[in-house]
């Protein structure tokens, strides 16, 4: 907790607007995203677009950060890593608590929205940790293994931020998958947001329950991910302290 509070407040040091930054910058990304797909190419998914497409943003957000950022992670910590014989994993821990604390900067961001439309909560927003846990659990098992090849192979770190920018894309964020042509919806279901999506969707704004069988066969692919990841990077522990 305590490396949680120093680097949240380090992000901010002498920032004019200091935490406010986590609530405009997604906020930003969704209002153009909702002017290029509504307003410019007219497509249309279905009633409170923005909405639709604010809750996609400030999800991805989350996975992106973490993701994007993991390949450098222990790189960041090397004159701690080198110097002493600091643990790996809680600096894992403390970066994916991080990025929680944003994602749930973002989450007020959108109850504050629901309000302004008019959209009230259902009883169905107590399945909301549950959807966190299934992305959560994906994210530290990738972050974990990205880390790990990331001290080794540095070039990882700029290819995981073009694939994770292709990857919303082919995701059902700014559009409706009802766009999803019948002969790719195989290749479409094989990805893990076209039920992530949706499931924070469905609690969100529809008021309705997820998809708990799709959910919880991704939980159990990300748990053994993580479990992997956690491991290959505990146990590879001498050979990153050598290389950092």
């Amino acid at each position: 907790m305590y490396l949680v509070k120093a680097e949240i407040k380090s992000r901010h040091f002498r920032k004019l607007l200091g935490p406010l930054w986590w609530l405009f910058e997604p906020l930003s990304m969704a209002i153009v995203y909702y002017f290029l797909t509504i307003i410019v190419f007219h497509s249309s998914t279905g009633s409170n677009q923005f909405l639709f497409i604010l809750i996609a943003v400030i999800t991805w957000r989350w996975f992106s950060k973490s993701i994007d950022e993991s390949p450098l992670l222990l790189g960041s910590y090397a004159s701690i890593i080198g110097r002493t014989n600091f643990p790996l994993l809680p600096l894992l821990y403390v970066y994916s608590g991080l990025q929680l604390v944003f994602f749930a900067a973002g989450i007020v961001v959108i109850f504050a929205f629901l309000a302004a439309y008019g959209i009230p909560l259902t009883y169905n927003i107590i399945f909301l940790p549950f959807i966190m846990l299934v992305q959560g659990t994906f994210i530290i098992g990738l972050s974990s293994i990205l880390a790990r090849v990331g001290v080794f192979v540095k070039d990882v770190g700029s290819a995981v931020w073009v694939f994770t920018g292709i990857w919303f894309y082919l995701s059902p964020g700014i559009y409706s998958e009802t766009l999803i042509p019948q002969q790719y919806r195989f290749l479409y279901e094989i990805n893990p947001w076209a039920t992530i999506f949706p499931a924070y969707r469905a609690v969100l704004l529809d008021g309705t329950a997820p998809d708990f069988t799709k959910l919880a066969i991704w939980l159990g692919i990300f748990s053994v991910m993580m479990i992997i990841g956690l491991k290959v990077l505990s146990r590879n522990r001498g050979r990153i302290y050598k290389e950092l």
